[in-house]
């Protein structure tokens, strides 16, 4: 047989499924929550929690595409706002890794002395670590 030409060997027989059939018997259809109707999900919830009714506390709408930007922002500087007091601790007081000291002969000062040490100790660390 040829490749172009069309294959007739299952023509004869019958091996379509059967109408009757269903794709899956074990599981009936469930329409996806997303294409269900609202309003036909809040009246079976209402039914079902009539004794219950508690008011909704959440201010923004779930079935929201997307959030507006003015509000996001707005909740997000209202939390920056809220965290900026409590926790924040201020920076540590700048320590004076000054290396320059007085003029020769002058003397130098203990906490210079110890800053170039430190300098000269930690070169490495840095990039140019061979250039002072």
């Amino acid at each position: 047989m040829y490749s172009d030409e069309y294959d007739d060997t299952y023509d004869a027989e019958e091996v379509s499924p059967r109408a009757d059939e269903r794709e899956d018997a074990r599981r009936p259809f469930v329409t996806p929550r997303a294409l269900q109707a609202r309003h036909a999900h809040q009246e079976e919830s209402e039914e079902d929690s009539a004794a219950e009714e508690v008011p909704s506390t959440s201010s923004r709408n779930r079935m929201d595409f997307c959030v507006n930007p003015e509000e996001m922002r707005a909740r997000r500087e209202a939390s920056f706002q809220a965290r900026r007091g409590k926790g924040h601790r201020p920076p540590p007081p700048s320590k004076n890794v000054d290396v320059i000291g007085k003029p020769k002969g002058q003397g130098q000062e203990k906490d210079v002395l110890a800053n170039r040490d430190r300098k000269e100790k930690h070169k490495s660390a840095r990039a140019n670590h061979n250039r002072r």
